[in-house]
């Protein structure tokens, strides 16, 4: 709310990008997963999607969200 202003609008929009936010980590886990799972059983295939994914994701470090 401080940050907003008390704007019950702005402070929607900040909760979902909140959302958003800790819906990417957990987006990235799973692509990291698809990668060990391709490594392992050396799938072959166009991830470059998921690659794309875990490349960006790993520059921002996302560690974990809990939105309460």
């Amino acid at each position: 709310m401080i940050v907003c202003n008390r704007n019950e609008q702005c402070v929607k929009e900040r909760l979902r990008q909140i959302e958003q936010y800790c819906q990417l980590g957990a987006y990235s886990r799973g692509a990291e997963t698809m990668i060990k799972i391709k490594e392992m059983f050396d799938l072959s295939g166009d991830f470059s999607p998921v690659e794309m994914l875990v490349d960006l994701v790993s520059i921002f470090q996302t560690k974990s969200c809990v939105i309460v």
